[in-house]
Formats: C-alpha cells, sequence, structure tokens
C-alpha cells in the first residue's frame, strides 16, 4: 500500500510535467503569442494585453525598450553580411519587449523567453521564441 502512494505521486508529477505548454516546439508557442499579439498591433496595445497575460499566467516582468530593437545576437543568430561587412549590429525594429514567460526542467533547467519587435511607428513586426538550457 505504502509503495503504492510514492508510485501515483510520481505518475502525477510525470503528467503534470508533460502537460506544460512551454514543452511544446518554439513554432507552436510563437502561433499562440502570435494570437494574443498579432503582427500590425501597437506597441502600447500589446504593453496591455501583455500585462494581463503576464498576472494571468505568472510571466516575468515585461522589459519594454524604447529606441531598441532586437539583436540578431540576443537570438543567438549570426548578423547579416552586411551588417558583419560594416562591422555592426543587426537589429530587427526600433523598439521592442523582452519577457520570460516560464521554464520546466527535464534533466537540465530550460527558460522560454520571447521577444516582440516593433517598427518605427511602434506596430509589432516580428516575435521571436528562444528556448535556454542551462546545464549543472
Amino acid at each position: 500500500m505504502f509503495i503504492l502512494i510514492p508510485i501515483a505521486f510520481f505518475g502525477l508529477r510525470i503528467l503534470f510535467d508533460l502537460s506544460n505548454p512551454l514543452r511544446r516546439p518554439i513554432e507552436q508557442i510563437r502561433a499562440d503569442i502570435l494570437e494574443i499579439t498579432p503582427l500590425g498591433m501597437k506597441m502600447d496595445e500589446a504593453i496591455e494585453i501583455l500585462e494581463i497575460v503576464r498576472d494571468d499566467r505568472n510571466w516575468g516582468r515585461l522589459n519594454v525598450n524604447i529606441g531598441r530593437g532586437v539583436l540578431y545576437a540576443e537570438l543567438g543568430l549570426p548578423g547579416r553580411p552586411e551588417d558583419i561587412a560594416l562591422n555592426r549590429f543587426t537589429v530587427v525594429g526600433e523598439h521592442s519587449i523582452i519577457a520570460s514567460i516560464g521554464s520546466y526542467t527535464n534533466i537540465f533547467s530550460t527558460s522560454v523567453v520571447t521577444r516582440w519587435a516593433f517598427d518605427e511607428d511602434k506596430k509589432l513586426i516580428a516575435v521571436y521564441v528562444q528556448k535556454n538550457i542551462f546545464g549543472w
């Protein structure tokens, strides 16, 4: 009888961990984010909606960057060849929002970060989702 309790607890823990939506592929997470904040949305509207979602889903705080787009380097991407030739960073947009939307653990801890890029008119032009895996 006593052996069944730890087995049941372990089984429930596995089901709970596997049901975490952040375990899904990046493309699926990005599609969910785009349902909340579709391309073309104004930055002020996005901030308003994201504050509500952040509280509801227990996300980290929103980092709003006026006058600073999303750097390719932050995404772990190499710069565009024309930018590398001129020794400058590749940047998407003129403004951005960054938020940690959660994490999960397998053997390693995985943090999920989302970046929203806005153009000079503060309209959403791109959404990036990134998974950062941390070892021991």
